[in-house]
């Protein structure tokens, strides 16, 4: 059977090791402090642009690194079809969803934009990225399928373990550790079927967007962010 994951004989070596490690560390950090700042109106903007300037910084070297072979991140026109039909009809039913907060003025469509447009860039797209098409397959080259893809998901659920980290309406406890873990691992199996049958990073992005705006947790934020 054909490997669908790019041939790398090792994970990291020499200096790109100490800068993916730095960069990592960067990015959880930021994504910590627009966690726990999300709703301070005046520290905002200043964390979600100083998250999508590392983030840009963070996925244009991995870029550029590959950029002779962007197919092996997931960056090509596979399935583009499907991802756009994806895409408009989560946005489609999403609108839909919050037209009583529009209508009320409650939300403004061009604050709903923008807030969505920050979650793509900071979340749903890096963390795609990130963990599906650049750590996920070296991982499991570097070890086996699965156990590359535990490690990937455990990694990720780690993550979202330390966004909780000093949310005063979220208390770090064995019971969310546990269900971050369960929950990341799942999620990496998950995105990771979709990313290798699809063939391009945007149609697991776009699952991954679609139960926060199909929800009201962005129109909640930004109801308190804009107040």
């Amino acid at each position: 059977m054909k490997n669908c994951f790019p041939n790398n004989s090792s994970l990291f070596s020499g200096l790109r090791k100490n800068l993916f490690i730095i960069f990592y560390i960067l990015y959880t950090l930021v994504m910590i402090g627009v966690s726990v700042h999300f709703d301070k109106k005046n520290q905002f903007y200043l964390t979600s642009f100083l998250g999508i300037a590392i983030s840009a910084v963070y996925v244009g070297a991995i870029i550029f690194r590959n950029r002779h072979d962007l197919t092996s991140l997931g960056i090509c026109m596979k399935g583009l079809k499907i991802t756009i039909v994806l895409f408009v009809l989560i946005v489609g039913i999403s609108f839909f969803m919050n037209y009583l907060p529009f209508s009320s003025s409650e939300v403004s469509i061009c604050d709903y934009i923008f807030n969505m447009i920050i979650y793509f860039c900071m979340f749903f797209f890096v963390e795609e990225f990130i963990y599906r098409a650049y750590l996920g397959p070296k991982l499991m080259r570097l070890y086996n399928k699965h156990l590359g893809a535990v490690i990937s998901g455990v990694l990720w659920g780690s993550m979202h373990i330390l966004l909780n980290i000093g949310r005063p309406d979220m208390q770090v406890n064995s019971l969310l550790i546990f269900n971050s873990i369960t929950s990341g691992i799942a999620g990496q199996y998950i995105f990771m079927f979709f990313y290798k049958k699809v063939g391009n990073i945007f149609f697991p992005v776009f699952l991954h967007m679609a139960p926060h705006i199909l929800t009201t947790e962005i129109t909640y934020k930004i109801s308190v962010f804009t107040q």
